[in-house]
């Protein structure tokens, strides 16, 4: 789901290099994976259990894994989907689309930068939707892939080093974190969409000075982009494998407030900014 008027978020996921290109490397578990600019090629069904959504298309893309709900048909969910990137009432646009799907992971790709993340996935149907980027945004129509799940005995989820959770609004991260190549289960315990965009502070920056830059401040950016973690809905789980150096860290979330009384703007704008170290 791409909003315009957030498009800082998909900025960060664009240039994501190091940590997705780290994420090829979860050999774990079934792959539903996207080699082709638009998607499609992928198996009619795959068994219940963990399942990891791998994206190397050659150029910049989004992919949205959605759960559709009991009795939605396609066209429906596709115009729902579409609705959120036109012009109008954003949050509106967004909260009609939830009442007929869940969001269960999404994946930025850079373009020679393949990326992934996975999720332990329930029997029913699901779609994936494919999106090309540009740096102004969409670069071309979304396309859409559609997967069943069915019952049987998957494969379990990757081992982790811990789990984040993300809520309204914050983010409550394991302690003792070390640095080097780790799979994190991040999982939604709130009532809205979230996703989770780590930042690598510069030597003598803080949060605040991050939030700063975030809203316009002048300037170059006081933190580098260390990985993402694409949109999830409540309840989802999203297991990603990320390679971090030791440091202080931001996490912070872009996705706008779509809960009741939403104002649109971004979750971090509520406080949704956590400092966290990384250890030796």
């Amino acid at each position: 789901m791409h909003d315009r008027r957030h498009s800082a978020a998909s900025r960060a996921a664009r240039r994501l290099a190091a940590a997705a290109a780290l994420a090829l490397a979860w050999a774990h578990g079934a792959e539903l994976s996207l080699t082709r600019p638009g998607g499609g090629g992928l198996p009619a069904e795959v068994t219940a259990g963990y399942v990891a959504v791998r994206v190397d298309t050659g150029e910049d893309a989004s992919v949205t894994l959605f759960r559709l709900h009991p009795g939605v048909d396609r066209a429906a969910f596709e115009a729902a989907v579409g609705a959120t990137g036109a012009d109008g009432d954003f949050v509106a646009a967004l909260n009609a689309a939830l009442d007929l799907v869940d969001v269960v992971l999404e994946v930025g790709a850079r373009a020679g930068v393949p990326a992934s993340a996975g999720a332990v996935l329930a029997p029913g149907e699901y779609a994936l939707a494919y999106q090309s980027l540009s740096e102004e945004g969409p670069a071309a129509a979304t396309t859409y892939s559609y997967v069943t799940v069915v019952p049987g005995d998957g494969d379990a989820p990757p081992d982790v080093v811990g789990t984040v959770h993300a809520d309204e609004f914050l983010f409550a991260l394991p302690a003792g974190l070390a640095a080097g190549e780790q799979t994190w289960a991040v999982t939604n315990v709130g009532g809205q969409l979230h996703n989770m965009v780590l930042f690598r502070l510069d030597a003598g920056a803080t949060a605040a000075d991050l939030r700063a830059w975030l809203l316009g401040g002048g300037g170059p950016p006081p933190a580098t982009e260390a990985g993402v973690v694409g949109l999830f809905g409540p309840g989802e789980t999203v297991y990603q494998t990320l390679d971090l150096a030791p440091g202080a860290y931001v996490a912070a979330c872009f996705v706008p407030h779509h809960g009741p009384g939403g104002d649109g703007a971004p979750h971090f704008q509520h406080g949704m900014l956590q400092p966290f170290t990384v250890g030796d």
